[in-house]
């Protein structure tokens, strides 16, 4: 487990794009991802690129607004609650209307798979879709998986105040990025522990991988975008209570 809080990180450059932000997850983790965090201001206009060669990029919009410009005459708008797929080849211009926070994502392109080179999707047409994946005191709201090619899977995770659970996962490396809430991971058998507190952080990286943990939730609902490597198939309900923990 290692645990990264955002506003203790520097602001650097990410991957080859022009972009500059935070590294929450580098590919020197060995988790088969990274994942990034990066502001942007209106008026500012940026060129989405793959971060990495031969890395589909991934944006996750939670707060502000811009403008997509693909190509000479499509525009799409891209708001808070929203998720923006390429693919390693495909990049777009956008021209920001209100500040923005976005987290970002990059994973090797599947060769044996070929995804739309652009997918968006809110977070309503999940939560109204059979990707909103209910589990005990919680909502696993899943914008990609498996069967729509991008090599992982994004999860707008929702935790009630009521959630204390022991977890794991071997089949799968997790990172969960919590933007919202407040709580506590406990690992090696109580001996690591690790709180968090949007109130006093913006955010705060937790690099779970394949450990046993418990996480429960204080006095505050908890919002966290959670990466599993490899995807899941966007369906599995999280099995709970067993032995050792849960699993999908």
């Amino acid at each position: 487990m290692k645990v990264r809080v955002a506003d203790d990180l520097p602001i650097v450059p990410l991957g080859s794009s022009e972009i500059q932000g935070k590294i929450l997850v580098s590919l020197e983790d060995g988790v088969g991802c990274a994942m990034y965090e990066f502001y942007a201001q209106a008026g500012d206009e940026v060129t989405l690129i793959a971060f990495h060669r031969n890395h589909n990029h991934i944006y996750y919009c939670v707060e502000g607004r811009c403008v997509i410009h693909d190509g000479a005459t499509k525009q799409l708008p891209f708001t808070a609650d929203h998720l923006l797929a390429l693919t390693t080849d495909k990049n777009v211009h956008i021209r920001i209307q209100e500040p923005m926070r976005i987290v970002a994502v990059s994973v090797p392109h599947d060769t044996s798979v070929s995804p739309p080179p652009l997918l968006m999707k809110s977070l309503d047409e999940v939560t109204d879709s059979d990707r909103n994946v209910p589990f005990e005191d919680g909502l696993s709201r899943r914008f990609l998986a498996a069967p729509d090619g991008y090599n992982i899977s994004v999860h707008n995770t929702f935790c009630s105040s009521s959630f204390s659970k022991h977890l794991q996962y071997l089949n799968n490396k997790e990172l969960v990025y919590v933007i919202k809430g407040q709580g506590e991971y406990v690992w090696e058998n109580g001996q690591c522990r690790h709180d968090f507190d949007s109130e006093k952080h913006h955010g705060t990286m937790f690099l779970v991988g394949n450990n046993a943990h418990k996480m429960t939730i204080g006095a505050r609902d908890t919002i966290a975008i959670c990466l599993f490597y490899p995807p899941l198939m966007g369906n599995e309900r999280l099995k709970t209570g067993k032995e050792g923990g849960s699993s999908y």
